[in-house]
Parts: structure tokens; C-alpha cells; sequence
């Protein structure tokens, strides 16, 4: 009977040890059940899926890609784990324990470290460390998408020239009506009597 009830207690510790890694690598990522929006989840090992508010959460792997539509997220990872949230060509890493919360609409978003670091690439491939309780607004296409944005000038086009008024800019001095007309000078003046005949008497 001791012998039984030896080999039962063993049988049941393996079954928790093996059990234990499966459980842990499940945990990896965690995405809040109370999200909005529709999701989209890259698994590394190339498989997709899609995900609407209401739905239930699969097991998320380290290393995946979550991508966000019009809604909000809130994803947190392992000690040992990374994943990657996007929002409007906005990629955010967090991994080493962290949390992030991420609202995505139809052309701005936020992002909202709740704990840990993470980091932000945007649509310009520009990366920024964000630091726990760190919010970053996000924009469709970023600033770099006008000049007017990137120098903080707007570019205005030239007014038109109105005959008489003078071009703008040094170096181009005169009016525009300031025209000579054409003197009326003999051009061969000044030319020998040959060169003068010849130009007057062509010959055939």
C-alpha cells in the first residue's frame, strides 16, 4: 500500500514539472480580455489571427506581433519575453516584465507605459525610449509627411510679376518694363569696305 501510494505521489510530480515549461511559455505575453477594437496577432511561427472585442484570448507566444484597429489594448510580457504592439505604422517593443496600454483610432493613437521601458519606432523609423508612466501621442504618417510640419514654415508661392514692377532679390536689378528698344545703329558700322560689301552683295 506505501509502495501504491509512492508511486502515485511521483507520477503526480512529473505531471507537474512537465507541466510547469508549457504553462510558463503560454504566459509569455498576456493581452487584457476587456480590450476594444480588432486585433490582429502575428505568431512567430507564421501563423495569423484575428481577433474582435468580445472575443477569447488564445495563448500568445514571446516574440509575437499584435497589431491594433480602432481600439485599445493593454499587453504585458514575462520576464524573459518581448512582443511587438503596432498602431499606425507604429512599432512598440516591450518585453523584461513590462506593460503598455495602446489606443489606436482612424489617425492618432496613444501610448501609455504602465510599467517597465519600451520602445517606440515611428512611420520615420525614428526610435524613442519611453520610460514607465510615459505617455506618446502617435500620428498617421508622422510629421514628415509636410514641409510645413519638418521646417515649421509654410512654403508660399512667389506673386506674380506685373509689368513695371521690379524683380524681387538683389543682384536683379531693372524693371520688367525697363526694355531698351532696339537702337537702330548701322551693325556694320565700323567694318572694313570688303566686309561691308559682302555682307550687302552676296554672291550666287
Amino acid at each position: 500500500m506505501k509502495a501504491i501510494k509512492k508511486i502515485s505521489f511521483c507520477l503526480l510530480l512529473a505531471v507537474l514539472v512537465l507541466a510547469l515549461p508549457v504553462s510558463l511559455s503560454h504566459a509569455a505575453v498576456v493581452l487584457e480580455a476587456d480590450f476594444s477594437g480588432t486585433i490582429v496577432v502575428d505568431l512567430p511561427d507564421g501563423e495569423m489571427l484575428l481577433l474582435e472585442a468580445g472575443d477569447p484570448i488564445p495563448e500568445i507566444p514571446s516574440e509575437a506581433t499584435i497589431e491594433i484597429f480602432d481600439g485599445e489594448i493593454t499587453v504585458s510580457t514575462g520576464p524573459e519575453d518581448t512582443v511587438e504592439v503596432v498602431c499606425l505604422q507604429h512599432y512598440v517593443t516591450l518585453g523584461g516584465g513590462g506593460s503598455v496600454s495602446v489606443q489606436c483610432g482612424d489617425e492618432s493613437g496613444l501610448v501609455k507605459v504602465k510599467k517597465g521601458r519600451v520602445r517606440l519606432v515611428d512611420a520615420a523609423e525614428r526610435e524613442v525610449d519611453l520610460e514607465e508612466g510615459t505617455e506618446y501621442p502617435i500620428q498617421l504618417g508622422g510629421p514628415e509627411e509636410g514641409v510645413e510640419e519638418k521646417t515649421g514654415e509654410a512654403v508660399e508661392e512667389a506673386p506674380p510679376v506685373e509689368a513695371g514692377e521690379e524683380l524681387g532679390g538683389p543682384g536683379m536689378g531693372g524693371d520688367v518694363g525697363d526694355v531698351e528698344e532696339p537702337s537702330g545703329r548701322d551693325i556694320t558700322e565700323g567694318l572694313g569696305e570688303d566686309t561691308r560689301d559682302q555682307q550687302t552683295s552676296p554672291s550666287f
